[in-house]
């Protein structure tokens, strides 16, 4: 259960936010004046999420 959590806040930074933000960074790269964006703290939610569920699994795999 926890290795498909992973898997799947894996799949969603990888093909949801990641991409969002490259494009985001792209365009303020180029010179557009955009405004503050939230995606970079949605991807650090996820990696904090990530991390938690890593040492829950390294706990639980440990114990057995």
């Amino acid at each position: 259960m926890l290795t498909g959590a992973l898997v799947a806040l894996l799949v969603v930074q990888l093909g949801a936010v990641r991409p969002r933000l490259n494009r985001r960074s792209d365009r303020v790269l180029a010179g557009e004046d955009l405004p503050r964006s939230r995606g970079h703290l949605h991807y650090v939610a996820l990696e904090a999420v990530k991390v938690v569920l890593l040492i829950a699994l390294g706990v639980g795999l440990s114990a057995h």
